[in-house]
């Protein structure tokens, strides 16, 4: 999906999970997961885009200067957790169950099947 987009031209992809972000800075693995994802896409789209060995060519040699004026093609997909970690210790969670239901009915509420509801 992410190498898809970049493909045809987005650069400010943005991935927002909630599933096991409890220790989202130190890294779960879900979050790890998109996060080497998005990379993984990054570096296959350069790769195709600039070729093989893309990374230590002359080109390259501008890529700390353009990083500080804020051009840094590794920020083209970024992943987030849905709450900070300053929010995610205030609410219990847990897997498929109130907290988590709240969250889509919430976010995404079609995605909610409310037949399953128990009393």
């Amino acid at each position: 999906l992410f190498f898809s987009l970049l493909r045809i031209g987005f650069r400010n992809i943005h991935a927002i999970i909630h599933h096991q972000t409890e220790n989202f800075t130190a890294g779960m693995p879900t979050d790890l997961a998109f996060k080497a994802a998005g990379r993984q896409a990054i570096f296959r789209f350069l790769e195709k885009q600039r070729g093989e060995g893309w990374w230590g060519s002359e080109t390259m040699a501008d890529y700390y200067a353009g990083h500080a004026k804020g051009e840094n093609f590794f920020n083209w997909v970024q992943v987030h957790p849905l709450m900070s970690a300053a929010m995610n210790g205030q609410y219990p969670f847990d897997h498929a169950g109130i907290g988590e239901t709240s969250l889509m009915l919430a976010l995404c509420p079609e995605a909610v099947d409310a037949g399953r509801f128990a009393d």
